[in-house]
């Protein structure tokens, strides 16, 4: 899998608010900031699609947070000799990881 497009993601509405997606600014040869558009989520603007549409905004932000935590916590745990938190909490970090990026 490619990697994903560089955040940080912003909702954009559509239609003057009547559609939501996701996109990500970006800066032109000119100077000049374009959206660039990641998703289009609906057609309607309904709490359940403005919800997806924050939700996939922070994907990348997330991604980037579990990485770093579970990666301290891994270091943490060879620095001091300490123990691993329940393995079912870092198997569900891993996966969630892989799953984002298209390894699962």
């Amino acid at each position: 899998m490619n990697k994903h497009t560089p955040g940080p993601w912003h909702v954009i509405e559509y239609a003057n608010g009547r559609a939501f997606g996701v996109g990500v600014q970006v800066q032109t040869k000119g100077n000049m900031l374009v959206t660039h558009n990641i998703c289009r989520l609906s057609d309607m603007a309904t709490p359940q699609a403005e919800a997806n549409a924050h939700l996939i905004a922070a994907a990348p932000a997330m991604l980037e947070a579990l990485e770093r935590l579970r990666g301290w916590v891994v270091a943490e745990a060879e620095q001091f000799g300490a123990v691993l938190p329940d393995d079912d909490i870092m198997e569900q970090a891993t996966a969630a990881i892989r799953a984002a990026k298209g390894e699962a």
